[in-house]
């Protein structure tokens, strides 16, 4: 006959066990799922304790190895403390332009610029606007230059707009008193390319009778130079061969 405290442990034995089972049956079911044309409903079965048994950076190697860059970003979407990093270098590996951008759009913590980066190379157009017009931190510049890189005026110009409506310093250069434009940009140089801006419409800024018809040359110069200044970086010191970029009527 078992003493109460030997029945207390097989019986905590026993429950740990059928636990134990329970969450590798769990994983078994997850694992065909995974290699199914069912892969979302591995979803259901993961759960903490799955994670706590399994870790999760071999689960997030199992999610990676279905090389299906939408359980990759569901997966960065609907569970914490995952290694984003791994994650959104499987999906800029997969070359998804959809995903890259989901990435971007939705989840926390990603690196913009790496994902920006190769949505440029990927040179997909409709999803390049797509980023630089709903990725809250995207460099606008630099969506401009590779638009005009590859000569589509129409969406060059759409990124040009959104520029000029989001920049507040370029809206008080358009919109408001020369004078306390000047005074504004002074105060804020080291801000928002305000020194730039200053050197470039400061002649405008500075002289009564210029007109708005005039302002559109100085908007011009001041596009130039920031898309220069983007052609100098990443990725387009990276991007293949060169291309002759024609001269578009771009204001």
């Amino acid at each position: 006959m078992l003493s109460e405290e030997e029945l207390n442990k097989r019986i905590e034995d026993y429950e740990q066990r059928n636990s134990t089972l329970k969450i590798e049956c769990q994983i078994d079911v997850i694992e065909k799922l995974l290699k199914s044309d069912k892969k979302t409903l591995a979803f259901v079965y993961i759960n903490d304790k799955v994670i706590n048994y399994l870790g999760m950076d071999a689960l997030e190697k199992k999610i990676i190895e279905t090389n299906d860059a939408y359980i990759i970003y569901k997966f960065a979407d609907k569970f914490k403390d995952v290694n984003i990093e791994k994650l959104e270098d499987a999906i800029i590996k997969l070359k998804s332009c959809k995903y890259i951008y989901e990435f971007a759009k939705n989840i926390n913590g990603v690196d913009i610029e790496k994902l920006e980066n190769e949505m440029i190379i990927l040179e997909d157009k409709e999803y390049m606007l797509k980023f630089a017009e709903n990725v809250a931190s995207s460099n606008l510049y630099k969506f401009l230059y590779a638009f005009k890189k590859i000569n589509d005026s129409e969406k060059y110009i759409k990124i040009k707009d959104k520029i000029f409506m989001m920049d507040e310093s370029l809206m008080k250069i358009h919109n408001s008193d020369k004078s306390d434009t000047i005074k504004y940009l002074i105060e804020n140089k080291t801000e928002n390319n305000n020194d730039i801006k200053l050197r470039i419409y400061f002649s405008y800024l500075n002289c009564f009778n210029t007109s708005h018809i005039e302002l559109i040359e100085f908007d011009k110069e001041y596009l130039e130079y920031m898309c220069f200044v983007e052609s100098q970086k990443a990725p387009f010191k990276n991007y293949g061969k060169k291309v002759k970029i024609k001269k578009l009527d771009i204001v």
